[in-house]
C-alpha cells in the first residue's frame, strides 16, 4: 500500500515482469482478447463475425449486392460517401446554374481557403484600378536606412554626463580616481 514499506527489496525488472506468477489461463486470455483487442505476438486476430450465408459464396463482393433498394438503386451509402460524383456511379457532378447575385454574394462574404478575406472595400464604388486607400506619405528626407544606421551627431552618441553617478540628492558620489558604479 501507499506509505508502507514493502516486505523485501526487489529489482524493478521483477516488479514489472515477475517470474513467480503463473501465466494467465486460456479463458482469461480470451476474455482480455475480446475486451481489449490484444493478441500475443504472431497470434492471428479473429473477430468471430457471424456473416450471412450469402457472404460465404465465392462470387460475393461487399458493395456489389444484386438486390437494389427502391430509393437509390443500391448506391445509397456509396453516393453519400462520394460527394464529388454525379448521380450515377463513375460520373461527374451535374452543373448547377443559379442566380448570379447568389454567386456574387458567396464570393464576397465567404471565407475561401488559402486566400485573403474580401472586406468588400470596392462594393458600390467606382474606383480607378490604381486607387490606393490611405494618406500619401510625407516628404521627409530621412530613410529607413538612415534610421537603422543612426546618422545623428557624435555629441548625441556620447554617454550621458551622469552615467555611473548617483542621481539622488545628498547621496551623490564625489569624483574620485576610482569610478562608483558600472555603465550599463
Amino acid at each position: 500500500g501507499f506509505g508502507r514499506p514493502s516486505e523485501r527489496c526487489r529489482p524493478a525488472k521483477e516488479l514489472i515482469s515477475p517470474r513467480d506468477v503463473a501465466p494467465d489461463s486460456e479463458e482469461v486470455r480470451a476474455m482480455y482478447r475480446r475486451s481489449h483487442g490484444s493478441v500475443e505476438g504472431g497470434e492471428v486476430l479473429t473477430r468471430d463475425y457471424d456473416f450471412p450465408s450469402a457472404v460465404k459464396e465465392p462470387t460475393f463482393r461487399f458493395g456489389a449486392e444484386a438486390v437494389k433498394d427502391s430509393s437509390n438503386q443500391g448506391h445509397g451509402v456509396k453516393a453519400a460517401l462520394s460527394v464529388d460524383a454525379g448521380g450515377e456511379p463513375h460520373s461527374i457532378p451535374n452543373s448547377v446554374l443559379g442566380p448570379l447575385a447568389v454567386s456574387n454574394f458567396r464570393e464576397a462574404t465567404g471565407n475561401h481557403l488559402g486566400s485573403p478575406r474580401n472586406l468588400c472595400a470596392k462594393s458600390g464604388r467606382d474606383l480607378a484600378g490604381d486607387h490606393v486607400f490611405g494618406m500619401v506619405s510625407g516628404t521627409d528626407g530621412t530613410t529607413c536606412g538612415d534610421l537603422i544606421r543612426g546618422t545623428y551627431p557624435v555629441s548625441e552618441q556620447l554617454p550621458d554626463r551622469d552615467l555611473g553617478r548617483c542621481l539622488v540628492e545628498g547621496r551623490r558620489n564625489f569624483l574620485t580616481r576610482e569610478p562608483f558604479g558600472v555603465p550599463s
